[in-house]
């Protein structure tokens, strides 16, 4: 008795088992779960997908998809859960919501489906999280996807939009420089890149982009001057004509005085032909 209680709690030791016969257990594993296989009854498997269109049938399942489906597609039963899931209110924090439609919205306008992410944008917006941030990055990326669509007074719109929510957003100031560009309002655009270059003063691009639009705006003004000049110019050459006539003692009342002095002033070689009459 005494030897027994000195082996209490002692686990007894196993023996290791040799390769050979390791090998021999995985063999005779192998063949018991064939000969299982085996018996099983047969019957054809009528739940997968059709021999001649399994392929678009994989191409329509979420986890195989290559592509989201398009506006009226059939969509996979599969796919509105996930959707249900991921844009549900009930399911979804405010933030996580908006965040959900910029995630979508980034990759639109990863693949140039600029459209389809303004829609994914704007709907992040209609959930109003409520956080500024976010809104002021989903009112940039729309922005972003309004310009490459050349909607550049609704995409500088929302850059402005997005700089009241957030005043140093550097990514909406050189949008907004970029919009006022492409619709020729050159100084806008320079005040827009002034504000940047005020902590980036060595910004190569932005100093070459400033250049450009100082240029151009200089163009414009001259080119304004130069129609100022000659419309004043035209203006007193008529004026003067018109005296002149006056001065001969020509009337221009009534229809017929009317329609005389409507070509004379409308018509510039009408009046020089006339002036060349009258020797003025």
């Amino acid at each position: 008795m005494g030897d027994d209680k000195s082996n209490e709690g002692v686990k007894p030791i196993k023996k290791s088992m040799t390769d050979e016969e390791r090998m021999a257990l995985a063999a005779k594993l192998d063949k018991e779960l064939d000969e299982f296989i085996e018996k099983l009854p047969r019957k054809k498997y009528e739940d997968g997908w059709p021999e001649d269109r399994w392929e678009e049938e994989m191409a329509r399942h979420p986890f195989f998809m290559k592509e989201p489906p398009k506006p009226g597609d059939e969509v996979h039963p599969l796919f509105e859960g996930l959707q249900k899931l991921k844009y549900d209110p009930e399911e979804n924090k405010p933030e996580e919501l908006a965040l959900n439609y910029k995630e979508d919205g980034n990759y639109n306008f990863k693949y140039k489906n600029y459209r389809l992410a303004v829609i994914a944008y704007t709907e992040g917006l209609k959930v109003k999280c409520g956080n500024p941030d976010i809104d002021a990055t989903l009112l940039n990326n729309r922005a972003a996807a309004h310009y490459f669509l050349k909607n550049y007074r609704s995409a500088l719109k929302d850059c402005e939009l997005a700089l009241k929510l957030k005043t140093n957003y550097d990514k909406a100031i050189k949008r907004a420089a970029q919009c006022c560009y492409e619709m020729k309002q050159y100084n806008k655009a320079i005040d827009y890149c002034d504000t940047i270059l005020e902590n980036e003063k060595d910004n190569k691009t932005l100093l070459e982009f400033r250049k450009k639009c100082a240029s151009l705006a200089k163009d414009i003004e001259q080119s304004e001057r130069k129609k100022q000049f000659f419309a004043k110019k035209k203006q007193m050459e008529e004026d003067n004509l018109v005296k002149e006539i006056l001065k001969r003692g020509y009337k221009l009342e009534g229809d017929s005085g009317t329609r005389y002095y409507k070509y004379l002033k409308h018509t510039l070689s009408g009046m020089r032909n006339i002036s060349t009459k009258l020797k003025i």
